[in-house]
């Protein structure tokens, strides 16, 4: 049977994927402006999969991030881990930091439309943004076993340095512990980073599956406390920042937000969430609706309101 075609106005498919979870590095591979449902300014980012999942390695994928507002605390350090020099207020041209590499580590969140199957969509929610260098060794556990061997070898040699050492550390602990970041990590041997394991009360016995405690396996650890303590400081900021804009806080936000952001503000307003039944969770739709209930009731309900 012979057909006819003319693909002369046709789009390509592109490459883009769904990623799972897990730590990725990406580059940036595209940066377009959009304004949100809302009428808010937003990136729309296109970033290539250069490392993590062999599987999606060249793929892509999109992310819309607000670019103002307290919303825009993922764009913000998509700028920092790219490396730009940031102000309160300003303009960068993202097509000069094109193919620049960062890490971040990708959850999978459930988004409140289905596809035409009737299946749900899942949306890519990038946490943990940092640059790439902070990534390599915790995304390289291939090579753990080698690692360990030439630790082991060393081990002796740098348990009595360290101890000779120790006075010293002491002396200057008060200063140094609160300052210690994701880059310290990587000039610590094994002796040195399982000290800094048991004073911040980090497990030191190996991964599920492996005989042994390497390297790589003890700053991965240590890395998320870091990134964890980082994550809560930039909330307290974004609410420092955003004091004054807490007025212009609208219904229509609610619509821009992902399940752990929506979670995040029924925290913060003090409403209550119930649990799901068992076998079930909690949806996005459905917090929001809790939340627009408890935050803008006091609005006209004749007011046009866009459906959940």
């Amino acid at each position: 049977m012979t057909f006819g075609y003319d693909f002369s106005d046709t789009e390509e498919y592109g490459d883009f994927v769904t990623l799972t979870p897990g730590r990725y590095i990406f580059a940036l591979a595209k940066a377009e402006k959009g304004e949100s449902g809302a009428g808010n300014p937003k990136a729309i980012i296109t970033l290539r999969v250069v490392a993590g999942n062999q599987a999606y390695i060249g793929g892509t994928i999109q992310q819309h991030w607000l670019t103002s507002g307290k919303s825009a605390f993922r764009f913000r350090a998509l700028l920092r881990a790219l490396g730009i020099d940031l102000k309160d207020r300003g303009k960068v041209a993202l097509e000069k930091y094109y193919d620049k590499e960062f890490g971040a580590r990708v959850t999978l969140q459930e988004g409140s439309e289905l596809t035409e199957a009737g299946e749900v969509i899942f949306f890519h929610e990038l946490n943990a943004i940092l640059p790439a260098a902070q990534y390599e060794d915790l995304l390289d556990d291939a090579e753990d076993d080698d690692e360990d061997e030439a630790d082991e070898a060393d081990e002796a040699d740098e348990a009595e340095d360290f101890e000779d050492d120790e006075e010293e550390v002491d002396d200057e602990e008060d200063e140094d512990e609160e300052g210690i970041t994701i880059e310290d990590l990587d000039d610590m041997n094994l002796t040195e980073l399982k000290q800094l394991a048991e004073e911040w009360e980090v497990s030191t016995k190996p991964d599920k599956g492996k005989k042994k405690l390497g390297v790589a396996q003890m700053r991965r650890r240590l890395a998320e406390v870091i990134e964890e303590e980082e994550d809560e400081e930039d909330v307290e900021e974004d609410v420092e920042e955003d004091d004054d804009e807490e007025e212009s806080f609208t219904e229509e936000d609610l619509a821009e937000m992902n399940l752990a952001e929506l979670r995040d503000v029924a925290e913060a307003n003090d409403v209550k969430l119930p649990k799901p039944k068992k076998g079930k969770k909690l949806s996005a739709v459905r917090v929001r609706k809790i939340l627009a209930e408890a935050l803008f009731n006091d609005e006209d309900e004749d007011d046009d309101e866009e459906p959940f």
